[in-house]
C-alpha cells in the first residue's frame, strides 16, 4: 500500500510540472485513430462511429480513458468530431479533449492506391481539485496529516483550456493482394502555453506519431495485419509492434485476434467481432515495466465499439 501512495503521488506532482497527461489506447485501430487527424480517410463506409473505454489499475486508482468519434464522408471530403477523457478519480488531473476533424481523401489508382490529409483542432480542458490531495505542508510531527493547515501551494488557477491543433497524412499502395497503409502525424503543432502556476508556465510540446500496416490476404477466409508504430512524446518514445488475424466465419461474421507489445511496457492481447458494420472488441494488456510488480498496477482492459453506416 505504500508503494501504491508513493506511486500516485509522484505521478501526479509530476503531472502538474509537466501540464500534460497521456490519452492512451493499446488495441492497434484504436490507436491509429487517436494519434493520427487523417485516419478518417481508412473509412471503407459513408460514416463511422467509434467508442472506447479503458481501464487502468483499478485496485489502486480508477484510471479511464473514454473516447467518443463520429466521421462522415461527403464525396472526397470528411468531418467529424472526437471526445476523448483521462480520469484518475477524485484526487487527480482530469483532462478532456474535444476536436473537429476535417479531412480530404484522394485515390491515386483504380486499383485503389489513395491518399488523404487530415486536420483536427479543439480545445484540451485540464482540471484538479486542490482540496483533494493532500502535501507535505499539511503534515506534522506527532499528529500526521492536518486538513486545516495551507498546503503552501501558490496555483495561479486549477482550470485551464487550451487550443490544440493537429495534423496528419494517412497513403495506402496495393502491390497485387498485399497492401502498406503508412501514416505520420504531428499533433499539438501550435505549442499553446499551458501551467498551473504563473512563474512555471511552457509550452505543451508538439508529439510525433509513425504507423505502418502490411494487409496480407492470405485467402478468402484469413488475412493478416502486421503493425508497426513509434510515438514521441516530452518523456517517453512508445514503440508498438503487433499482428492481427482476421477469419471470415460467413459473409456477415468476421472474428480477429491480435497480439501486440508495447516494447518495455506491456504486451496486449486483444479479440474481437464483426457482425455486418458492427465490430466489438476486447483487450487486455500484460504488464512487463516496473509498476507492473506493484500489486494494484495489474489490471488494464479495454472494450470498443464500431459502427459503419
Amino acid at each position: 500500500m505504500k508503494s501504491i501512495f508513493i506511486y500516485l503521488f509522484c505521478f501526479f506532482i509530476g503531472t502538474i510540472n509537466s501540464f500534460a497527461q497521456d490519452f492512451k489506447f493499446a488495441q492497434l485501430d484504436q490507436n491509429i485513430k487517436i494519434n493520427n487527424a487523417a485516419s478518417p480517410g481508412l473509412i471503407k463506409q459513408k460514416a463511422e462511429l467509434i467508442l472506447g473505454y479503458r481501464s487502468r489499475w483499478t485496485k489502486a486508482s480508477p484510471f479511464r480513458d473514454l473516447m467518443i468519434s463520429y466521421d462522415h464522408k461527403v464525396k472526397n471530403f470528411n468531418i467529424g468530431t472526437s471526445i476523448i477523457q483521462n480520469d484518475a478519480g477524485k484526487a487527480s488531473l482530469k483532462s478532456t479533449k474535444v476536436l473537429l476533424n476535417f479531412g480530404y481523401k484522394k485515390q491515386l489508382t483504380e486499383s485503389g492506391d489513395f491518399i488523404a490529409l487530415g486536420l483536427n483542432g479543439g480545445i484540451l480542458q485540464q482540471r484538479f481539485q486542490e482540496q483533494l490531495f493532500q502535501f507535505d505542508n499539511q503534515y506534522t510531527e506527532g499528529s500526521g496529516y492536518d486538513s486545516g493547515v495551507d498546503n503552501g501551494e501558490d496555483f495561479s488557477n486549477t482550470n485551464q483550456v487550451l487550443p490544440v491543433l493537429n495534423i496528419g497524412l494517412v497513403g495506402k499502395k496495393y502491390f497485387n493482394r498485399l497492401s502498406i497503409t503508412l501514416g505520420v502525424s504531428l499533433n499539438n503543432i501550435n505549442k499553446p502555453s499551458t501551467g498551473f502556476y504563473t512563474e512555471q508556465m511552457e509550452s505543451l510540446p508538439m508529439e510525433t506519431a509513425l504507423f505502418s500496416k502490411i494487409t496480407i490476404p492470405w485467402s478468402e477466409r484469413f488475412e493478416g495485419n502486421i503493425f508497426l508504430a513509434y510515438q514521441k512524446h516530452k518523456f517517453s518514445n512508445e514503440r508498438i509492434v503487433g499482428f492481427q488475424l482476421n477469419s471470415k466465419l460467413t459473409e456477415a461474421n468476421w472474428i480477429h485476434f491480435a497480439l501486440s507489445s508495447r516494447i518495455g511496457e506491456a504486451i496486449v492481447i486483444e479479440s474481437g467481432y464483426q457482425y455486418q458494420q458492427s465490430t466489438f472488441i476486447l483487450s487486455y494488456d500484460i504488464g512487463n515495466n516496473m509498476l507492473s510488480e506493484i500489486e494494484g498496477f495489474k489490471n488494464v482492459f479495454e472494450l470498443s465499439f464500431k459502427n459503419n453506416f
